[in-house]
C-alpha cells in the first residue's frame, strides 16, 4: 500500500482479525505539476471562515492568470490545469446556501453542471487566492454502505459472497469497509491517493490461536533427510551456551 500510493497511505485501515478471509484494496495515486505552478514567495496568511462563523489565518497561495472561469446562481467555479491532461476545479457555494456550510451536500446535478460549463467556458484574467492544503482523512464505510441499501452485505445469511474464495464458504460477509484518503495542494502542484479497503470476513467459531513454541529448557534438534526420512544429525541441546 505505501508503495502504491506513492508513500501516501502507508498502513491498512482494515483491523487484523481471526474472522477474516478476505480483504481487498483499491487504491488510486496521483501526482501533477500546476500548467502555470504559483510563486512560492507569494503565499501569505490569508483569512478562511469556517462554517461555525469563526475566522482563522490559513497558508495562502496567490496567483494571476487566465483561467476558465463561470458564475451562476451565485456559485462560482474556475478551472487550474495542470500540465499533464488533468485540471482542478475550485467550486464556491453562494455565500448563505446550505452547501456553503457544507459543500459535500450540494446537489451532485448543480455541481456536474458547473463542471461540464467549465470545459467550454472562456479564459478570463483572474486573481487566485488558494489556501495550501494538507488533508487525511480515514472513514468506516459501514453506515454508508447501509444507508446505501447494500446491508444485506452485512449479515452472513444474505451477503452472498460465497464465491469469492476457491473453497466457497457458506457464510462470508462484509465485516469492514474503511477508505484513507491524502490530498496535499502547494504551490507546485497536487499530491493525492486513495485507499478503499473491504475486509470479507467468515461466520463461525474464530480460528484457533496459532501454537506457541518456547524453547527454554533442554531440546533435541533433528536434522533429517527428507527422501530417506534419516536422521542425519542428532542434538540433545542442555545448555545452548556450549
Amino acid at each position: 500500500m505505501n508503495e502504491n500510493t506513492g508513500g501516501l497511505v502507508k498502513r491498512p485501515a482494515v483491523v487484523p482479525d481471526p474472522m477474516l478471509a478476505l480483504v481487498l484494496q483499491n487504491a488510486v495515486a496521483l501526482a501533477a505539476r500546476w500548467q502555470q505552478p504559483f510563486d512560492a514567495a507569494g503565499t501569505d496568511d490569508g483569512p478562511f471562515t469556517l462554517p461555525s462563523g469563526a475566522q482563522v489565518t490559513v497558508a495562502t497561495m496567490h496567483q494571476t492568470g487566465s483561467f476558465a472561469y463561470i458564475q451562476r446562481d451565485g456559485w462560482r467555479a474556475l478551472r487550474l490545469p495542470y500540465t499533464a491532461d488533468l485540471h482542478a476545479d475550485v467550486i464556491l457555494p453562494p455565500p448563505g446556501s446550505s452547501a456553503a456550510a457544507d459543500p459535500a451536500r450540494a446537489d451532485p446535478a448543480t455541481v456536474a453542471a458547473l463542471v461540464a460549463a467549465l470545459g467550454t467556458a472562456a479564459a478570463q484574467d483572474a486573481f487566485v487566492a488558494l489556501p495550501k492544503l494538507d488533508m487525511t482523512t480515514k472513514v468506516d464505510l459501514l453506515r454508508s454502505i447501509t444507508a446505501m441499501g447494500l446491508g444485506r452485505l452485512l449479515d452472513p445469511s444474505t451477503a452472498g459472497l460465497d464465491g469469492m474464495l476457491e473453497q466457497p464458504h457458506p457464510a462470508l460477509y462484509l465485516g469492514q469497509a474503511w477508505q484513507q484518503a491524502v490530498l496535499t495542494v502547494d504551490e507546485e502542484g497536487t499530491r493525492a491517493a486513495a485507499v478503499t479497503e473491504l475486509g470479507v470476513a467468515a461466520a463461525g467459531a474464530p480460528a484457533p490461536p496459532p501454537v506457541e513454541l518456547l524453547v527454554d529448557r533442554p531440546y533435541l534438534f533433528v536434522v533429517g533427510d527428507g527422501e530417506t526420512g534419516w536422521p542425519l544429525f542428532l542434538a540433545s541441546v542442555l545448555d545452548p551456551r556450549a
